[in-house]
């Protein structure tokens, strides 16, 4: 019965994934469609996915069609066609007469039908971040200020002279408001100058970089710091027994500043069946210190996660960000890594990190897992990612016929067709050869992934074991 019901889940979550993805496809192209038919153009068809139609139908004699490979879609418009082959059946496209003459179309309303597809994925983001707006969505960890948490002793971090709680502000120049903003600057960086808040004086680090399990530099001992507080209690589990409440904060365990919920859960994991003693803050409504209690626990083994817990959930804060700030976020995202594209020093890293179709997937996947709300925040993400790609001057994208038809008002001659052939047959082979890279990158990163897991199910099932010997021999794990 779990089997069955892990299935359905599975095959709803990959039908989420085609009508997020699909609908970010959809819009696309709809644009293309729209602003082309109010132009005059000639449209031969429309499709959404590639490869071979599950369906279509020709209507006023365009061929609407939905294919069996959910990774794209076009709009066969000829007119647009700078190299002269227009869109014949062996480059995918329909059957036409090859005998008809199209009128040269302006190179205004060239730019207007390119740059609308773009246009109809900023408009379909703001309305999903819209929604957002209204619902709010999980606020993640990463968007927290930039605050060391505990660092390990001989490590890289303490030897370059970072400290628990030093407030991170500043990385090669570049400012680090939140979590996420530092760890992607240090990622880009195989050298960096850290500019650190501490005790209310700044003071000037610098150290480098190595690359991790996930094949991503970072910074060897450095932990980011997170507020531990209850969000919610399982029944039947110590924490509950020894009178922990939803809003407390810990803030030490066995006397020791506790780091975040990362480090908590690592004490957890490494005292498994031995005692706790928790140092907790109790705060009012107003948010003012109440006071401070000391609770001692045992944590329990779990069988149906095989591991030891105390029985809290993390509180975990919505927030509300306006469309505006969240289309600034998207695209601020966007422009680092193409500027990071554009910076010798930082080119190698950002090609390891960005994510081609595989990794696209199984964020969304991922965000799914979360919640609808974190799945639509990273559909709006995509688009504004697509229409900002989508518009860069390279032939085979939409910005290379905005920028031949730039040249043409400039010059007053349309560019050469086999000029334009050429450069998007180069580009063609260029840009399939990086589809590939990246997702070799992502397979590989997957497939880490899986590794990981693998060693973390192999530590859960010794732990298991434990307890069973535990058990045997008279000690119940499961008592407080």
């Amino acid at each position: 019965m779990e089997a069955v019901l892990g299935i359905l889940i599975s095959v709803l979550y990959a039908f989420g994934i085609m009508i997020l993805f699909g609908a970010t496809i959809f819009v696309h192209e709809l644009g293309h469609f729209l602003v082309a038919k109010w132009c005059g153009l000639q449209i031969d068809a429309f499709a959404i996915g590639m490869g071979p139609p599950i369906f279509q139908k020709k209507v006023n004699g365009v061929v609407y069609k939905l294919c069996w490979l959910p990774i794209g879609g076009y709009v066969a418009l000829p007119q647009m066609d700078a190299t002269g082959t227009a869109y014949t059946p062996e480059r995918g496209g329909e059957q036409v007469d090859d005998n008809r003459v199209l009128p040269d179309v302006s190179p205004l309303k060239r730019i207007a039908v390119a740059v609308a597809g773009a246009a109809m994925n900023v408009l379909f983001a703001l309305l999903l971040a819209t929604i957002i707006w209204r619902i709010g969505v999980y606020k993640s960890f990463e968007k927290d200020p930039f605050i060391v948490g505990d660092v390990r002793v001989g490590s890289l971090a303490e030897q370059a002279g970072l400290r628990p709680y030093d407030h991170i502000v500043e990385i090669n120049g570049n400012p680090t408001p939140t979590i996420e903003k530092g760890i992607g600057e240090i990622a880009l960086n195989r050298e960096v100058e850290l500019k650190v808040l501490r005790d209310g004086e700044l003071h000037v680090l610098s150290t480098h970089t190595e690359t991790n399990r996930m094949k991503i530099l970072d910074i060897p001992g450095l932990t980011t710091f997170s507020d531990v507080v209850v969000g919610g209690l399982m029944e039947g589990f110590p924490a509950q027994a020894a009178g922990l409440r939803t809003g407390d904060k810990i803030t030490k365990v066995n006397g020791e500043n506790l780091y975040g919920r990362g480090h908590f859960m690592e004490i957890v994991r490494e005292h498994k069946a031995t005692e706790l003693q928790l140092t907790v803050e109790r705060y009012s409504l107003t948010g003012e210190l109440k006071e401070t209690a000391e609770m001692t626990l045992i944590p329990k083994f779990d069988k149906d996660t095989d591991r030891f817990l105390v029985g809290i959930q993390f509180l975990m804060e919505k927030e509300y960000p306006t469309p505006a700030e969240q289309l600034t976020y998207y695209a601020s995202s966007v422009f680092r890594i193409l500027r990071a594209f554009v910076t010798p020093k930082e080119f190698k890293q950002v090609v390891n990190m960005i994510s081609g179709p595989v990794g696209i997937i199984s964020a969304f996947w991922s965000f799914l897992h979360i919640g609808i709300p974190k799945a639509i925040w990273f559909t709006a993400l995509i688009n504004v990612n697509l229409a900002i790609l989508n518009l860069l001057p390279i032939p085979i994208l939409d910005g290379g016929h905005v920028s031949y038809a730039v040249l043409e008002i400039i010059t007053g001659r349309k560019i050469k067709e086999r000029v334009a052939m050429g450069l998007t047959q180069v580009f063609f082979v260029v840009l399939m050869c990086f589809i590939v890279f990246v997702s070799y990158k992502d397979i590989d990163r997957e497939m880490i992934k899986y590794r990981l897991g693998q060693e973390y199910e192999a530590e859960a099932i010794a732990e298991k074991e434990a307890a069973r010997e535990a058990a045997e021999k008279g000690a119940t794990p499961a008592t407080p």
